[in-house]
């Protein structure tokens, strides 16, 4: 399911899933943040793939601090295995352009 999808037809209901995919994103948007971020020059999409992934697991794990502490742990290993983006010499995004100008030379 994503964004588009809704089995709503109440407002309740509809109201309910909306909130639930905003917490949902405001987690994935926590966590790549606290792997770092655009400044760590991962992919934001990919950082984002590996936090979906580990989400059943880390709610599963809430109840527990050391199976959470343990799944983390994971999430974070997961996140620093993301190779670094290739810097595109060419045609460059505008997150390469900012952290270092001469590309755009």
């Amino acid at each position: 399911m994503g964004w588009t999808f809704s089995h709503g037809r109440t407002g309740a209901r509809v109201l309910t899933e909306v909130l639930a995919k905003l917490l949902g994103l405001v987690v994935v948007l926590w966590a790549t943040l606290l792997s770092g971020g655009p400044v760590a020059g991962r992919s934001p999409t990919k950082q984002g793939e590996v936090v979906r992934r580990f989400a059943w697991r880390v709610v599963e794990a809430v109840p527990e601090v050391t199976a959470l502490e343990g799944v983390l742990g994971r999430l974070a290993q997961e996140l620093e295995r993301i190779p670094p983006q290739i810097k595109r010499r060419k045609r460059p995004s505008t997150r390469q352009l900012l952290q270092e100008p001469s590309l755009a030379a």
